[in-house]
Order: structure tokens, then sequence, then C-alpha cells
């Protein structure tokens, strides 16, 4: 009969025992390391879903990007809206035998110097124009007038109105008004 030492028997269980516990300790290593992806699969379903919900999937900085986008738009016609201006359009009619007919070559509206005053209008002088010349001017009364024109009957029409002077009219305008004086010069031509 062979004898077993006794301490062979000791470390044939104890080198048992270290190998279970590895395989033990691998196996637990394997079911963490799972139950982690599955985590992870299960988050990016339920993202995956959200985005479904969430109007197809617009991230938060392509939102916050319209917000700001929106956010500066409003202030801007906020702004624009507050802005007063007076829009000063000049217009040149030549006669000839009570007929309209064609200006002479040297006479245009730039001819005609246009002067703005109230409140701190800018520009305040400048050349007449049939596109119009828009003045920024603060809140109050203003008066439209011009200088350096050839002789000729002047009219002021809409938001201004002729004074006793032939080539002065007046306005009031209020905070965020946007104005128009329209003068208009009739010429008589001898051709």
């Amino acid at each position: 009969m062979i004898k077993v030492n006794t301490f062979s028997i000791f470390g044939i269980l104890f080198l048992s025992s270290v190998l279970l516990a590895s395989g033990m300790y691998s196996n637990n290593a394997y079911v963490l390391a799972q139950q982690e992806n599955e985590a992870e699969v299960e988050a990016d379903i339920e993202q995956e879903n959200k985005c479904k919900k969430d109007t197809e999937c617009e991230n938060e900085n392509e939102l916050n990007n319209q917000l700001d986008i929106t956010t500066i738009t409003e202030e801007q016609q906020t702004s624009e809206e507050q802005e007063t201006t007076l829009t000063v359009i000049k217009n040149l009619v030549c006669l000839y035998d009570s007929q309209e007919t064609e200006c002479p070559i040297n006479l245009t509206v730039d001819d005609f110097q246009i002067i703005v005053d109230g409140n701190n209008p800018s520009p305040s002088e400048f050349p007449g124009s049939t596109e119009g010349t828009v003045v920024t001017i603060g809140a109050g009364p203003f008066t439209v007038s011009e200088l350096n024109g050839p002789s000729s009957d002047v009219s002021f029409e809409g938001d201004c109105e002729r004074l006793g002077e032939p080539v002065l009219a007046e306005g009031i305008i209020e905070e965020g008004q946007h104005l128009t004086c329209t003068i208009t010069n009739t010429v008589i031509t001898n051709s």
C-alpha cells in the first residue's frame, strides 16, 4: 500500500482550491463585463428612442444655436422698430407751355441741397434724391428746407407741411416712427 504524505494531500487540496477560485473569479469578471455591455446597449437604445420622440434627434447644441439666432433677430427687430427715421424724397417736374416735358440736361434733383433741422438729424444736409435719403432723427418737431435750387414752385407732401416760407416745411415725429417728406419742384422751361 502506498502511503500518501499529509503534505501532499494538503498541497493538492490547496492547489485545487486556488484553481477553482481563479475560475470563479474569471467567471465573475466575465459576468460583470457582460452586464456593463448590456447596460451600454440599453442606454444606446434608450437614447435612440428618446431621439425619435424629440424631433428626430436635434442635439442640444443645435437647439441652443437656433435659440441664440432667434434672440438676436428679435433684438435687431426691436432696435429697428425703435429707430426714428425721416425719409426725404426729392422730385423734379419740368413744364413747357403747361405740359410736362424733359428737364434740361443741366438740371437734376441733386442740384437741390436739402436741410433737415430738428432733434439731432443725421445726415442734416444732403443733395436731393428721387430714391429718398433716410435721416435718423430724434423725436420731436423737425423742419425740411432746400437751398441752391433754381427758382421754381415748391410743394411738400407726406408727413411734412409747408410753412409760410416757400421752401420750408415742418412736421412732428414720435419715437419709433418712420415718416416720409416728399418735396416736388416744378420748373417752367423755355423749350
